[in-house]
């Protein structure tokens, strides 16, 4: 057992004061993590559950793979004055080649899974949410 003078208790409750704001804002933070952590699983599973048939399909590959979301301005203005954005999805040449003779997409699974293990979420993100958005 630790004995504790009164002078040193003193001491610990003025520290206690002075970080209080940090851990009650620590705490604060830990909770949103917690909540976005419980969003990103919500968000997964509709994910999953929207993409089961291309993953049967595709043979386990994700249409976040497969395709790839360009957007681009279209040189026009709204009313606003706002650029007008045009999205186009078009499939992902690293891993998906058009067959000409057959009119068919084959899909190449090996460059699609060594691309899809180092895909990071920040890579494709636009900063197109104050424009408008023509999706083609």
């Amino acid at each position: 057992m630790k004995e504790i003078t009164t002078r040193q208790m003193a001491m610990i409750k003025r520290i206690a004061m002075n970080v209080n704001p940090l851990v009650v804002k620590k705490n604060k933070l830990i909770s949103k993590i917690n909540e976005l952590t419980t969003e990103i699983a919500e968000i997964n599973d509709a994910i999953e559950g929207n993409e089961m048939g291309i993953k049967t399909i595709t043979g386990g590959l994700s249409s976040e793979t497969l395709i790839i979301k360009t957007v681009t301005d279209s040189g026009k203005v709204d009313k606003n004055g706002n650029p007008i954005k045009v999205t186009k999805y078009e499939p992902n040449a690293e891993c998906v080649q058009w067959n000409e003779d057959k009119k068919v997409y084959i899909v190449n699974n090996e460059s699609a899974i060594d691309e899809a293990s180092t895909y990071t979420s920040g890579e494709d993100v636009d900063s197109t949410d104050n424009a408008a958005e023509n999706v083609l």
